[in-house]
């Protein structure tokens, strides 16, 4: 992350350095696959917190002293900001090109205009979609932060001149109500669209004004206070922050305050002296303060390329040397590439303008070509081309989606629903069997329902059906699961499948809870004869399995297995998927696609294609999502389990209920 070098008091306050390092290093080791820094990525909020008491320092003082100037200030972030940014982007296009597949390639090539424009906030809030590739495998997700603080250093210098040179007491007062409104917004978007929440500028633009009003307080106390007790406290907030907080933490929610006020506690207050100050101004943290916005730029195009090519090597060792590698590109990048630039006597500042302009061009050009070629699939052979093919998959079609399985934005998912995604109502009341789920259920569908013609279909992008659990990634799971128990209370199937993302669910340490035993429970209440068949995990292939695919050189040309390395931990949740249902009693049964498709380390991959005769596809286009074939293979698994599906099929004489 990007700061200026500004003091109110001292000309040069090192222990802001120290602070950056304690910023920097939880993100990358977060970012590293390292759980216990839960809460890493609190080090962007310090930094915001950092830029925007950096930044107003700097405008202050120059407004007092007569001298502030709009294009020196841009200058100045030109020559702080571009070009290791350039350097890195320049350095990441030879990986994408040799590794990334078409529509990865494709989306890359968009990505490096959006840093390039400062936009790329907004560029990942609009691609991330459920469906969408896996956000770690994204070598520029990372700049997200830093179009945030760019967006902030275009408006707030031209705030500063319209109001502060005015009247400071309106200034005061408008940032405040700014401030309180965008902590507003903040803590709604974190439970009406907290992936909104967590890209747009506007909920974080309270963060970078706890910074602003630590530095004009500051400024009118002559310089920054000594306070030992209240700077260590907010060092231990930030520490607190990071080991407490973690991917169900609503955020940038109030929860924010926690870390951005502790930073803000670290500047007011740390003087010589303190504690604070001994450990923030101690040799190590500061070197690593020094590099980090450069540090920041680095580690996510080395995690990301590793993940996407070498997934199988990436596991803690190889994660924790990338993020030491990322330390020393910084720490050459600044010497070679920050500091030049930032001394205005040996790089005129054409050149940096000059670059930065030619930089833009090039890569919306290089975006162009590789949009309007498609993502260069010629880069490939006939047969790697077919299986990049189902990175595209037509999953719509499949899925029924818009119309039985809806998108987790959805305030009102149920009500979307189409009428015939309900099952058939019987004379006595109960409904033909019906799939309730998530969109690993839609996928099933397809396969399913050729086996169960009259099959009913409720399903939701990222919500798992296990009624009374709050799911961070879709905050309308609940309310669409509960309309779905009170459907089946008022039609209770004869048999009803329950099938889920149980990885990611499990993630969060819902089945430590027992909440499918719950489920089940509830189910059984509503009618003790009806049948209840819980879908275990399907197999998980990193990055994809079109990917592995590629990697292993397979073709289409055969139904085979391909070494899956999340099988082990995809049979641990099984087993617990397993109990809890044994545990519910008769008429509940659970059924495991691993089972039947896994055998030691590997899992079937390519499966016959029921759509073309002779011909053979992937088991899931992406991650776990099934195929056409796919979704038949499991649902043959699952009538072999239960043995057979016919005796399911509707009587005679059954309606389609009006919902």
């Amino acid at each position: 992350m990007s700061s200026g070098t500004s003091g109110l008091a001292r000309a040069y306050r090192i222990e802001i350095d120290g602070l950056r390092s304690l910023a920097v290093l939880p993100v990358i080791l977060l970012h590293a696959g390292f759980d216990l820094f839960g809460g890493g990525f609190v080090g962007v909020d310090v930094f915001f917190v950092i830029s925007g008491f950096l930044i107003a320092g700097i405008i202050i003082r120059d407004l007092e002293a007569g001298r502030f100037s709009l294009v020196d200030f841009y200058i100045r972030r030109a020559r702080r900001i571009l070009p290791a940014l350039t350097l890195v982007l320049l350095v990441t296009v030879p990986f994408a090109w040799a590794w990334l597949v078409p529509p990865d390639l494709e989306e890359y090539g968009k990505s490096t205009v959006a840093v390039t424009t400062f936009t790329s906030n907004f560029f990942f809030l609009k691609k991330s979609g459920y469906f969408d590739s896996i956000g770690e495998l994204k070598p520029l997700l990372h700049t997200w932060s830093l179009a945030v603080e760019e967006q902030y250093y275009i408006v707030f210098p031209l705030f500063m001149l319209l109001f502060w040179q005015r009247s400071r007491r309106v200034a005061l007062v408008l940032l405040t109500v700014i401030a309180l409104a965008s902590l507003a917004l903040a803590q709604a978007l974190t439970v009406i669209d907290p992936t909104a929440g967590f890209f747009l500028p506007f909920t974080r633009v309270w963060e970078l004004l706890i910074g602003v009003f630590t530095a004009i307080l500051i400024h009118r106390r002559g310089g920054e206070g000594t306070n030992g007790p209240a700077a260590l406290i907010g060092l231990l907030m930030i520490v607190a922050a990071v080991f407490l907080y973690g991917e169900n933490t609503p955020f940038p929610s109030i929860y924010a305050l926690l870390p951005t006020v502790g930073a803000a506690l670290v500047l007011f207050c740390t003087g010589p002296g303190t504690i604070a100050f001994s450990i923030l101004s101690s040799r190590i943290p500061v070197l690593i303060g020094r590099i980090s916005y450069s540090a920041y730029l680095w580690h996510q195009p080395l995690f990301a390329f590793m993940r996407y090519r070498f997934p199988e090597e990436a596991g803690p060792g190889a994660m924790l040397a990338l993020s030491a590698a990322s330390l020393g590109l910084a720490y050459l990048t600044v010497r070679f590439v920050e500091n030049p630039f930032r001394e205005r006597g040996r790089i005129h500042i054409g050149f940096v303008v000059g670059g930065a302009i030619a930089s833009v061009t090039v890569f919306a050009i290089g975006s162009g070509f590789i949009r309007f070629h498609d993502g260069y699939p010629s880069r490939l052979s006939p047969a790697q081309q077919k299986i990049v093919e189902y990175k595209n998959y037509p999953r719509g079609k499949f899925y029924r989606s818009g119309e039985c399985f809806v998108g987790r934005k959805e305030s009102d998912a149920f009500g979307r629903l189409a009428p015939n995604c309900a099952p058939l109502i019987a004379s006595d009341g109960t409904s033909a069997p019906l799939l309730w789920g998530d969109s690993h259920a839609a996928a099933l569908y397809w396969g399913l329902q050729k086996l169960v013609p009259d099959l009913g279909q409720f399903t939701m992008s990222a919500c798992p059906p296990l009624p009374g659990v709050d799911i961070p990634r879709n905050p309308y799971c609940r309310s669409f699961n509960d309309a779905v128990m009170k459907w089946i209370r008022r039609n209770p199937p004869r048999t009803i499948f329950l099938m889920g993302n149980w990885r990611d669910v499990d993630e969060k340490g819902v089945f430590q809870t027992k909440a499918m035993l719950e489920t089940v429970r509830t189910l059984k209440g509503i009618n003790p004869d009806m049948r209840i068949v819980v879908v275990g995990s399907v197999p998980h292939w990193l990055p994809d399995l079109p990917m592995q695919m590629l990697r292993y050189k397979i073709s289409l040309r055969k139904a085979q297995r391909l070494e899956m390395l999340t099988l082990p931990a995809l049979q641990e949740l099984d087993l617990k998927l397993r109990e809890q249902v044994e545990e519910a009693g008769d008429g509940a049964i659970f059924v495991s696609l691993l089972d039947q498709l896994c055998s030691g380390k590997e899992c079937t991959a390519i499966v016959p294609d029921p759509l073309q005769e002779g011909q053979f596809e992937p088991l899931a286009w992406d991650v776990a999502h099934l195929t056409a074939g796919g979704s038949k293979r499991a649902a043959d698994i699952i009538a072999d389990a239960i043995g057979g599906l016919g005796i399911l099929a509707n009587p005679q004489g059954d309606v389609r209920e009006a919902r």
